[in-house]
């Protein structure tokens, strides 16, 4: 049967219970002072449900003790558990009977299973707890009450659970539910109080730290919150501006015409959506100062969608202006100093047609400007030369760079040149193809030098023995019959040690036996080119580049170039390269991360085990999630590079960050196998544009500033550029133009006689050559 005064006693409970939601908005209860109260609480209340029992019998009452002490041990830990079931078993012992024993055993049970709840729930993903098993730590409880009926005095017991059974194992539990989710609710209620609290202080402190201007209004135009930076700009202290209109502080004017211009909050609150100042806008700050900004207002909508105010961001531009004016400068100072410079250069479209020469290269091959522009490249070549350069285009465009690209050109009289190419490719701020920028310098004369020594071989050894390479030659048998002086300073050993001695030997057996010499490859025809490492007679190893070939009568030549600085220039490159900002991220043919630079957890927080095998786009927020997976199934299907896209990322800790992704589809690549996707943060191209101006201030203080006279001659003694120092040091007008004009405009004819004869020796000999002249 059911007993209603029980009902009734854990009514009372029930009630007491939402107390302890009072206690934890005052008493934090991981804090001591909190769990003591709690305890106490809870032990009041199991105390009130004793002074308004069931009395069964004499010394035998029946409460809801065994919910409280449960629950409070469950919601509030150990302590407030042990301080409530103290005070109750205390309070039952003190009422005494024949169901004292029972009392303090429920007492003690509902303590240890609350506990034992209140470890399960620690363990759990996000502390968090289900009503069903408030239910199950009531049946548990409660089946344990129902045992302990066993120590009541034996005529009492048969009795007892026909009197009350039910009422323990079914209404119980239920109360245990019921009060469990008054507690939760309690708790869940508080946490999100406290959360809003940390949202409000994060909020202020982004507002606070922020490095732009920022202030909000309400949908009034007034200030409601202004940070430091807004401050800085506008001259105003935030308490000065607080419930002042937005239009009486931030007063802006057109930098031309000098009228007023309309508010950019008025603009968001009266059509609705982010506007942006034009250029040239200027900030009246309080002083009367003039400040030039840039700035956007957005509106602040609630979950009605209705606007309740406004935000504006805007920045001080006044070094950006500057900045624009340098680099107006340093371009104009760069043309002429491209159009005046000694070497010949031009620039090619993607179809390989010219855009731009300068004055040099019209000079070498006698053409006026509008012979060549628009025309392309190969048409100034011989044909070989044509088809070569047409063949070898594409794979330029590919790598980015081309050096030491040797070709012949017809100039305009019908002469013909060979010229040796240096080239980058050049991109535009999204890293599109913009144009090349080539270099070339006329080796006819060199060209014409190596016939001569093919043909004489004095001339031949002449040139192994002033080689920049080691140079090797064995016989059939790989023992050495020729090197030369730079054999000797690489290995170490005298020319008469290494003619004793057989090519394998120079190599550590143990490399030998891992990579051997591929003779077999040689004896089919074949150049074979690859880097080795051999031992000094010191017994230093050296890194070498070999490239080898086998002659016609079978001897086989070998150059060994020592790359070690390449190395070690590579060592410092790939960690110049995990140092950088930019990010580097691989995906494979499914789409799925299998790379990662280390630059992307400095940047984005995420490590190599949270990105790998998922996709880009899940870190990509939604409002751009649509946009960026069409350009990424561009890129992934495409055979060539995407347009770069600019998009915002989810961080780790939660936070967007903007970045500028290019792809790059190398799935055919062996070496990569992938989808090569390149994101930089867009702040990153204000710093490179400093640093690109710095280098160009650096280059004009070190070359045209020099006080140092700097002169650049031809082997005929024809000046091809001279700074300032030199047209001071020979007293001529800088207007002059002394390009092409021989020594003699800085010496005497004798003195000049003198330098020409030093020239040829240095077209010899090669330098560097120290000579003083007057």
């Amino acid at each position: 049967m059911i007993v209603i005064e029980l009902i009734y006693n854990l009514s009372v409970l029930v009630a007491l219970s939402v107390l302890s939601g009072f206690l934890s908005t005052r008493f934090s209860k991981t804090a001591l002072t909190g769990k003591i109260l709690q305890g106490l609480l809870f032990g009041v209340t199991a105390i009130i449900g004793m002074l308004y029992p069931f009395n069964f019998a004499e010394g035998i009452i029946f409460d809801g003790r065994s919910i409280v002490i449960s629950l409070c041990a469950l919601f509030f830990g150990p302590l407030s558990g042990s301080i409530a079931a103290i005070m109750a078993a205390g309070y039952r012992m003190s009422i005494g009977g024949g169901g004292a024993i029972m009392g303090v055993l429920v007492i003690l049970s509902s303590f240890l299973i609350g506990y034992f709840f209140y470890n399960y729930r620690s363990k759990k993903t996000g502390n968090k707890i289900q009503v069903w098993e408030f239910y199950v730590l009531g049946i548990i409880v409660h089946t344990f009450m129902l045992l302990f009926i066993l120590t009541l005095p034996s005529k009492n017991i048969a009795e007892t659970y026909k009197t009350i059974a039910l009422t323990i194992i079914g209404i119980y539990p239920l109360v245990t539910v019921l009060i469990g989710r008054i507690l939760l609710d309690q708790e869940q209620n508080l946490d999100f109080i406290n959360t809003l609290k940390e949202s409000e202080k994060l909020f202020r402190t982004t507002l606070y730290s922020i490095g732009d201007g920022v202030i909000t209004t309400d949908s009034d135009g007034k200030i409601v919150n202004m940070n430091n930076i807004a401050s800085e700009i506008t001259g105003w202290k935030e308490t000065e501006v607080k419930e002042k209109y937005l239009s009486e502080v931030f007063k802006i004017i057109n930098e031309d015409t000098m009228l007023p211009v309309e508010n950019p909050v008025e603009t968001v609150l009266r059509e609705g959506y982010i506007v942006g100042l034009a250029n040239h806008t200027l900030l009246v700050r309080k002083d009367g100062k003039q400040v030039p900004i840039s700035d956007s207002g957005s509106p602040i909508k609630n979950d009605d969608n209705k606007i309740i105010g406004v935000v504006l961001v805007f920045r001080d531009q006044t070094e950006e202006r500057a900045q624009e004016k340098m680099m107006i400068e340093s371009e104009e100072r760069f043309r002429l100093l491209y159009e005046n410079a000694p070497l010949s250069y031009q620039s090619l479209d993607i179809n390989g047609n010219l855009i731009d020469v300068n004055q040099t290269w019209l000079q070498s091959l006698g053409y006026e400007r509008d012979e060549v522009i628009g025309h392309h490249f190969s048409e100034f070549m011989t044909a070989q030369s044509g088809e070569l350069i047409k063949s070898r285009f594409p794979y330029f465009l590919k790598i980015g760079e081309i050096h030491n690209f040797e070709f012949e050109m017809i100039r305009k009289d019908g002469t013909h040149m060979f010229v040796s190419y240096e080239g980058k490719i050049g991109h535009d701020k999204l890293g599109n193809f913009k144009q090349t920028h080539c270099i070339f310098s006329d080796i006819t004369d060199r060209k014409s030098y190596e016939d001569s020594l093919r043909a004489n071989e004095e001339k031949y050894r002449m040139l192994l023995d002033f080689a920049t390479d080691a140079f090797f030659q064995c016989d059939q048998s790989t023992f050495l019959i020729t090197v030369n002086n730079k054999a000797t300073e690489l290995t170490g050993y005298t020319k008469e040690e290494l003619l004793k001695m057989n090519l394998k030997e120079l190599f550590p057996q143990k490399v030998l036996e891992t990579n051997p010499l591929q003779f077999d490859l040689l004896r089919s025809g074949k150049t074979v080119k690859k880097e080795r490492t051999i031992i000094r007679k010191n017994g230093n190893l050296v890194d070498v580049e070999m490239m080898s070939k086998q002659m016609p009568d079978g001897t086989i030549q070998s150059f060994f170039r020592d790359i070690t600085e390449l190395k070690e220039s590579e060592e410092r490159f790939t960690s110049i390269v995990r140092g950088l900002s930019d990010m580097i991220i691989i995906v494979d043919g499914n789409g799925k991360i299998f790379y990662q630079s280390p630059s992307v957890t400095k940047t984005l927080g995420y490590t190599e085990t949270e990105m790998f095998g998922r996709s880009p786009l899940e870190f990509v927020v939604e409002e751009d999630k649509i946009n960026v997976e069409i350009e990424f199934k561009e890129v992934m299907t495409a055979s060539n590079s995407g347009i770069p896209t600019l998009y915002n990322v989810y961080c780790k800790d939660g936070s967007k960050c903007s970045i500028e992704t290019a792809g790059v589809n190398m799935l055919g690549n062996p070496a990569v196998k992938g989808v090569v996707l390149f994101s930089r943060d867009v702040t990153a191209r204000l710093k490179a544009s400093l640093l690109e101006k710095e280098n160009a201030k650096l280059f004009e203080d070190l070359i045209i500033k020099n006080t140092e006279p700097i002169l650049i001659l031809s082997f005929e003694g024809k000046i091809l550029f001279a700074n300032p120092a030199c047209y001071k040091l020979a007293e001529i007008e800088e207007s002059a133009n002394i390009t092409g004009l021989l020594l003699s405009v800085f010496m005497s004819e004798q003195e000049s006689a003198k330098a020409f004869e030093d020239l040829g020796e240095l077209q010899r000999f090669g330098g560097p050559l120290s000579r003083d002249y007057e």
